[in-house]
């Protein structure tokens, strides 16, 4: 499962690189448009906002995550000396953070049939529908819910055989 699990995080980033990538073309283009021939693109600035910025957060949130990449309020955790207790800390906070996640899962999965059965669009002349953008953010959520899921196995597992999981002897949060 950690393969698969890790795959995936990774074909998220790729997504959520493509889109960083996709934003400084499409910018780069819009400007170019704009200056030389003053025809700005009429579509850039909703495509980037509502839909490549919430896909480049929302999908790397997993891999961000299982790398450890993320702001963290360790600063406590970090005093304590004893692992036991530093992987006890860290599975009572990861525990509350999956509470979250469903809890925004659960919320937002509720957006995105509103907008999908409204017919929801962005105003416009597009007028592109606003449910693919809302379905990113449960996407993200849902995988890293899952990285979660095996973090707090994988420390409840290593407290039960009296040791420390990996990611808390390396420093990870």
């Amino acid at each position: 499962m950690t393969r698969a699990l890790t795959w995936l995080e990774d074909a998220l980033l790729l997504v959520s690189c493509t889109c960083v990538l996709s934003i400084v073309g499409i910018t780069t283009a819009d400007v170019a448009a704009r200056s030389i021939f003053n025809a700005p693109f009429a579509w850039s600035h909703d495509l980037i906002t509502q839909y490549l910025l919430v896909a480049m957060f929302f999908l790397s949130l997993p891999y961000v995550t299982r790398i450890g990449g993320h702001m963290a309020l360790d600063f406590l955790a970090r005093k304590i000396g004893n692992p036991t207790t530093r992987a006890i800390l860290v599975l009572i906070g990861e525990t509350l953070a999956l509470l979250f996640v469903v809890g925004f899962i659960l919320g937002a999965a509720g957006t995105v049939k509103d907008a999908f059965d409204a017919g929801d669009v962005l105003p416009g002349d597009l007028g592109w529908p606003t449910w693919p953008s809302r379905l990113l953010g449960p996407v993200g959520a849902f995988v890293l819910g899952i990285r979660l899921v095996a973090r707090i196995f994988e420390t409840l597992s290593a407290l039960w055989c009296g040791t420390v999981p990996k990611f808390i002897e390396q420093g990870g949060h």
